[in-house]
């Protein structure tokens, strides 16, 4: 993916504010537009996945570069582009980046969690954006990471928020058993990207035409 800009500047607060309910909208509206595209991607990251769990430290060496490759989906969809399932390894070009990021915030999670619960969960949510800037911008993972986290603490309180009713939406995917978080966790995924691209004044919306496959 090339790099669509040399710096990363997310320092500035997002227009109109923190929109919880809006993002969480559009997130939900995305996913509909498309349901079996973030559906199935959704299962084959959760299945590679699973397959490496059997391998020691397998899902952080994998994780990362597949959350990068979900988003390539996703921003495919948003930019009216087809569906190619082959995109979902495309992060893998960032292979050793996205294991730093999965490293460093894990260490800085469990650094907060080390304060009770509350810190951890703010930390985590500081770097919540981390993989898309990544996806989007191409940008290196220290980079991104602090993208995120200069983006998050414009408004850390509504950030926070933001970040709790994705846990929550998908505790309740959870509860709905499986089938529930095939639809929880794209949605929140997706209203994870809502929040980035209104953060970033671009458009949100996706074309159509994206919600189909493309030729073999």
């Amino acid at each position: 993916m090339e790099l669509a800009t040399p710096e990363v500047n997310a320092s500035a607060p997002a227009p109109g504010g923190v929109d919880v309910a809006g993002w969480l909208g559009e997130g939900w509206r995305m996913f509909w537009s498309a349901p079996a595209v973030f559906a199935l991607s959704a299962a084959i990251v959760a299945a590679t996945i699973l397959i490496f769990s059997y391998v020691p430290l397998g899902p952080l060496f994998v994780s990362g570069p597949l959350i990068i490759g979900y988003y390539f989906i996703v921003m495919d969809h948003a930019d009216g582009k087809p569906f190619v399932p082959a995109r979902l390894f495309g992060g893998f070009r960032f292979f050793l980046g996205a294991l730093a990021a999965n490293i460093l915030i894990g260490v800085f999670t469990a650094i907060g969690f080390v304060f009770l619960i509350l810190p951890g969960l703010v930390v985590t949510s500081w770097y919540m954006f981390t993989f898309i800037f990544v996806a989007d911008r191409g940008a290196g993972f220290w980079e991104a990471m602090e993208a995120s986290r200069k983006m998050a603490r414009t408004d850390m309180v509504g950030f926070f928020l933001f970040y709790m009713s994705l846990i929550a939406i998908n505790i309740l995917g959870a509860l709905c058993l499986v089938v529930g978080l095939f639809v929880s966790v794209p949605v929140s995924a997706l209203s994870l990207f809502a929040a980035y691209r209104r953060c970033v004044g671009r458009t949100v919306s996706p074309a159509p035409a994206s919600a189909g496959m493309a030729d073999a």
